[in-house]
């Protein structure tokens, strides 16, 4: 029950853009801070579970866990983008849970917006053509 809960709330992307298609008289906010409260709830289970957790009593939750939290940076990426005193609530909260991920020897990344990461991963794309990776011509 827990796994797809978890999983219904990192992969709803529309909700968060649009909470008040799914949710009547929801707002933003009320989204915002929902979110804020799941990144931090997930920050603090992990910071609990003892050190051998996932080798001996929640085989293959590790992997669980990555994907899931990948999924929802991904979603909440646009949405830590707002202005106001709830995005620095929901920053607050991921670097929380990234503490709490490195732990486990994980790096989940910063929340960035759709725009950034596409630039971040236009960038590295450029640079992977210089060098013994650059486009050659081959004449026959």
């Amino acid at each position: 029950m827990y796994q797809r809960l978890l999983t219904l709330f990192t992969r709803s992307h529309s909700l968060l853009a649009n909470p008040q298609t799914y949710i009547a008289n929801s707002t933003l906010n009320v989204t915002h801070k929902a979110y804020t409260s799941l990144v931090h709830t997930l920050a603090v289970q992990l910071g609990a579970l003892p050190k051998n957790a996932f080798d001996m009593e929640l085989p293959e939750m590790d992997m669980f866990y990555l994907e899931e939290i990948e999924q929802l940076r991904t979603g909440l990426a646009n949405l830590a983008e707002t202005d106001g005193k709830d995005a620095g609530k929901l920053g607050q909260a991921w670097q929380a849970l990234k503490t709490a991920a490195k732990g486990w020897g994980w790096d989940i990344g910063d929340l960035k917006s759709a725009s950034q990461a596409q630039t971040e991963a236009e960038s590295e794309d450029e640079e992977e053509e210089e060098g013994e990776y650059a486009p050659q011509i081959v004449e026959t």
